[in-house]
């Protein structure tokens, strides 16, 4: 069977996910599928539902050629082998959402920010420690995403930290 590639160099939006269901929603599961990435991140909730749509894959290789930031990381951990170009760097940081300047709050309306910011937190924790747990070398992902420290990670960092499967590619 020969291997699928995609490649993909932009924000996670719904406008990607989009994409990726079009282009693989008919493809079986077994299908050998290798995919070049680098991304800034995007929005979590889309990175949480490509995570799970591309991890019905069996043989997904994904490989960061470039910087994989943010909500990207719960995309690139949807692959069975991950692997990185040498100088790649993987940003971990806290998690946020964005409003509209001119939004006007109530303080149900801020009890309910913090409960959908401490579900999204939960998600993307859950997807990181279970992805990471053969990591020789574990992250405290739970302080990063609740702000409480920013942690850029070189290929060696994040190979220790299990992010990915397969030391660096040169380059």
């Amino acid at each position: 069977m020969e291997t699928l590639e995609f490649n993909f160099f932009e924000p996670i939006t719904q406008d990607l996910l989009n994409l990726f269901v079009r282009s693989l929603n008919n493809v079986p599961s077994n299908q050998p599928i290798r995919l070049q990435m680098a991304s800034q991140g995007g929005d979590v909730v889309i990175a949480v539902q490509m995570y799970h749509f591309l991890k019905r894959f069996q043989n997904l290789t994904i490989e960061a050629v470039g910087n994989v930031d943010s909500a990207a990381i719960i995309v690139f951990l949807a692959g069975n082998h991950r692997t990185a170009a040498e100088h790649t760097t993987f940003l971990l940081h806290s998690l946020t959402q964005d409003y509209p300047s001119a939004v006007s709050l109530r303080m149900s309306d801020l009890k309910n920010i913090e409960k959908i910011l401490n579900r999204r937190i939960e998600q993307y924790c859950a997807i990181f420690n279970e992805r990471t747990a053969s990591a020789n070398s574990a992250i405290d992902i739970w302080s990063i995403a609740c702000g409480y420290m920013e942690s850029p990670l070189t290929t060696a960092e994040a190979f220790a930290a299990g992010i990915l499967t397969t030391r660096s590619n040169k380059s």
